[in-house]
């Protein structure tokens, strides 16, 4: 492979980047919207029914392949200049953002799963 200038590299690095903070945005956006129809009790399992899709759709996937992308970026870079750790940084940062988006969703679920229970606990009392 041919050494490619940095100035391109670096741009593509950070399209992909924001390509992956718009991806996250929408996951983001669809959590809170989760979130409001809780408190309007709306039927959980309505809701759990959209988490489950949002978990398993392709949003996760997107941004999934877009980590990749950013990892792949990475690696090339780090194979012509060894000393730059500036990208890897912005790998492990958009992981980790992308991880607590997964964790929030999943969090979501996981209360989402406990209304009914919570419910007939509370009818039975």
């Amino acid at each position: 492979m041919s050494k490619a200038p940095a100035h391109l590299v670096k741009l593509e690095f950070h399209l992909e980047k924001e390509t992956l903070a718009t991806v996250l945005k929408d996951i983001h956006r669809e959590l809170n919207e989760e979130e409001m129809l809780v408190g309007q009790q709306i039927n959980p399992e309505t809701i759990l029914g959209r988490n489950a899709q949002l978990l398993n759709g392709s949003l996760p996937t997107q941004a999934k392949q877009s980590l990749e992308r950013l990892s792949q970026i990475q690696h090339r870079w780090a194979s012509q200049h060894p000393q730059d750790g500036t990208l890897r940084e912005g790998v492990e940062e958009a992981k980790a953002v992308f991880q607590s988006v997964m964790d929030r969703a999943q969090a979501l679920g996981q209360t989402l799963q406990n209304i009914p229970q919570q419910w007939n606990l509370y009818k039975n009392k």
